[in-house]
């Protein structure tokens, strides 16, 4: 049996330190993420190739499309952030999800073509728990659902600089504003 889920796959990047500091560092690991070859290989179809900030199944999800796989052009902005030859990183990763695994494999692969050097961590569940959510994550997989589906709820939890649920250093106050300004909308096109 197969149902649709508000399950989101993230990779956690510590933006206070570099190389992640560097936009285009993050802009150029996220071309070399082959979404659809994770969706048909590891999940044989059954996942969206999501890229987006809110689970494909709330109301409002909009596809932004902004990362299509290109080697090419991530090893371009990695030489335009000041990392022509990439650069080694450990990703963490958890036991307990064996689909983690597979897709760090697929994407070591793929950044491997572009100079960065990953080496995987794989980590018991209740670690990598305490690593993301202590906001001690350098570089590491998460996977989680808000479980209200409303889309204000979702990015509240996770992109709120004020939210305990938080799993990394996000901070940006117009994201703050949105989030209370929709807060308190109920008619769905004034949110």
């Amino acid at each position: 049996v197969a149902v649709e889920s508000n399950k989101q796959f993230f990779v956690v990047m510590d933006e206070s330190k570099s190389p992640f500091s560097d936009v285009r560092v993050r802009q150029a690991l996220n071309m070399t993420v082959d979404r659809q070859a994770i969706v048909d290989s590891i999940y044989k179809g059954l996942a969206y190739p999501y890229e987006g900030i809110l689970p494909v199944t709330f109301p409002g999800f909009e596809d932004p499309g902004n990362y299509a796989f290109d080697l090419d052009k991530a090893k371009a902005l990695l030489a335009e952030a000041g990392y022509p030859d990439g650069f080694d990183v450990k990703l963490s990763f958890a036991a307990g999800s064996p689909e983690e695994e597979q897709v760090a494999i697929l994407w070591q692969a793929a950044l491997k073509e572009i100079g960065v050097n990953i080496t995987l961590n794989k980590l018991p569940t209740s670690a990598i728990s305490d690593l993301v959510f202590q906001k001690n994550a350098n570089f590491a997989m998460w996977q989680d659902a808000p479980f209200v589906p409303d889309p204000v709820f979702g990015v509240q939890l996770w992109y709120a600089s004020y939210s305990t649920a938080q799993f990394n250093k996000f901070n940006d106050p117009k994201v703050d504003e949105g989030i209370a300004t929709c807060a308190n909308k109920v008619v769905w096109d004034e949110r």
